[in-house]
Formats: C-alpha cells, structure tokens, sequence
C-alpha cells in the first residue's frame, strides 16, 4: 500500500501515510502494528489511520495609545518640542487628519492628537504532529460495569458497649481486680454440690422431696429439711 504504483505514480495511502513509512523506526512501527490489528484489510486500514498535522502561528501585538493636547504631551508623555511638533504633523495630514485627530470633549477649541505611546508584540509558532488510532480503538473497546455501594452518611464510630457487665468487667481489669462471678460461670463447689444431689437422689429413689428445677439448691440431707 506504500508503495507507488508504476503506472499513476500514486500510492494507496495518503502522502502523511507515506511519509511516516519512509521515516521507518517507532513511525512505521505503528502503522505495522495497526495493519496487523485489522488482519490485513486495507480498508479498515486507511480508515483506522489518522494523521493528524497541526500548525500554529500567533502573533500578540499590544499598543498603548490615546488622545493628548499639546500641553498633555508635554506633562503627562514628557515629550519635547521636537517630539510633540513631530506628532502634530503626522496627524495632521490630510488622509489622517479626520482619524488622528480631534476637539476635546469640555474644551472645543483644544485640539487632541491619537498618540501611540508604545508597542510591543510576540511571535509564536506550533508545528504538531500526531498519530492516532482512532477506529481500531472503538472496535475493541470494553466496558465493565462495577456497582460500588454508596459511600456511608457519616464518619465510622466504635461499636458501644452491650451490657453493664462488659463495662464492670472492663473496670475491674483497669484496677487490678478480680472478675466477678457472673450467672453462668461456676466454681468448684458447685460441681460438687451438683453431684452430691444427683448420688442423693439415687441412694434414696423413695425420698418424699419432689426435686423441681431448682433441687440443685437444696440440699437433702441438711438438718433444716422436714
């Protein structure tokens, strides 16, 4: 495709085209990599291929003037004789004269002279130039969705305490204490108290005592029992 052809001298690519292929290295590196990625096709070549030059030239003039009296020239401007009598007759010429010049607003009989106080100006100019790859892109773009939870309301805080038992237990380890025994922990003692009931009901199955959900604290055999 970039070479030209015998009879028309024209090649099946545009002039930038081919003058990036006859650069080689990194620019016909990219236009390799862009044939390959379309699988060959011409047409999808030269469509997917956008050379993209740009050229800039700006130029910035800035020009500080305006309308000053002979005697405005001379305190405001600090012009001489030699400066102001020379603006007088550049304005006054005929071609000139009905734009350079003019009555003041308050004083009709004061003439005024467009004076250019100053000019100053800049030169710039851009030279761009850029590949790009802009249908290959399109074809194989993706898109994935995530579906984020909305951020909370408000800041995080430190889950509470649950129970008052919590607080005392945290108490007692800040000032050294012993935990306090709650419901469901049991002492040694009690495991004995609780299997010298059950050894009680089974020596004496005829005991009158009717054992309900808390024979655990009675003791049968204690003096106090009828």
């Amino acid at each position: 495709m970039c070479t030209p052809k015998l009879r028309t001298g024209r090649a099946d690519v545009s002039k930038e085209v081919m003058e990036k292929w006859k650069l080689g290295g990194e620019s016909r590196r990219q236009l390799l990599d862009t044939l390959v990625e379309v699988k060959g096709d011409k047409e999808a070549f030269k469509k997917s291929i956008e050379v993209c030059f740009t050229k800039g030239r700006k130029n910035t003039i800035k020009i500080s003037a305006g309308w000053y009296s002979k005697d405005r020239m001379k305190t405001v401007l600090g012009f001489g004789k030699q400066r102001i009598k020379a603006v007088v007759n550049y304005c006054s010429v005929p071609e000139r004269k009905k734009m350079l010049t003019r009555y003041d607003k308050y004083e009709k009989n004061v003439r005024e002279y467009w004076v250019q106080e100053q000019e100053s100006g800049s030169f710039e100019t851009t030279d761009e130039q850029q590949l790009r790859d802009t249908t290959v892109m399109a074809q194989n773009a993706e898109t994935n969705q995530v579906n984020l939870a909305p951020p909370p309301s408000g800041p995080l805080s430190p889950p509470a305490q649950s129970s008052d038992d919590e607080q005392s237990m945290s108490e007692d380890e800040e000032s050294g204490r012993p935990k306090k025994k709650t419901k469901k922990e049991k002492t040694g003692a009690d495991f004995d108290q609780e299997h010298r009931l059950e050894a009680t009901c089974v020596c004496f199955p005829t005991c009158p005592i009717q054992f309900t959900h808390n024979y655990r604290s009675i003791d049968p055999l204690s003096p106090a029992l009828p």
